[in-house]
């Protein structure tokens, strides 16, 4: 997940829903370290999303905030992450699963309910704790805080964890 607004700094023209955190991508094959980029052991590539519905979700929630190529964005994820689920999630299936956990554990409204609202200071345990309580999982947060400031909810640039019911489909790995 990422806020969108750290995500952009002043680069983006049409800021998506300023009110929400976007989808970066879901990264299955590798959730004991999601920095390690892995080559795919199923390497088809990515084609273009014919369901609409799908398509309409994804601009909602997986927007590339940044270039505005949000098929583009789409193309990158799964060829560098989703295909690595191929076994267990074809490329729509891949797709919806994001929007649905998106949907499902919906970090924005637990640190709302949590009292940690946009544009205000937060110590970084306390967004780390009130997303583990819903979650159950300790998630990693990444800020993007510019020198000289403090980071708080506008830097908060993405969290990650593991999900529970993802699997990894590199032999060996588990999560």
């Amino acid at each position: 997940m990422q806020w969108p607004i750290s995500v952009c700094g002043q680069h983006c023209k049409n800021l998506p829903n300023p009110m929400n955190l976007t989808i970066h991508g879901l990264w299955p094959q590798i959730c004991s370290n999601p920095w390690t980029s892995l080559p795919c052991p199923f390497p088809n590539g990515y084609t273009t999303i014919r369901d609409q519905s799908l398509i309409e979700r994804l601009k909602v929630s997986w927007p590339d905030v940044i270039w505005e190529r949000d098929e583009r964005f789409w193309a990158c994820e799964w060829n560098k992450h989703g295909g690595c689920s191929e076994q267990l999630y074809n490329q729509n299936a891949y797709f919806n699963l994001s929007v649905n956990l998106k949907d499902q554990f919906d970090i924005f409204g637990q640190l709302q309910r949590a009292g940690i609202t946009p544009s205000k200071y937060y110590n970084m345990r306390r967004i780390n704790r009130a997303i583990k309580l819903y979650t159950k999982k300790q998630p990693e947060l990444i800020c993007n805080v510019p020198p000289g400031t403090q980071p708080n909810w506008n830097y908060l640039w993405g969290t990650w964890s593991c999900t529970p019911g993802i699997r990894s489909c590199i032999p060996g790995q588990t999560n």
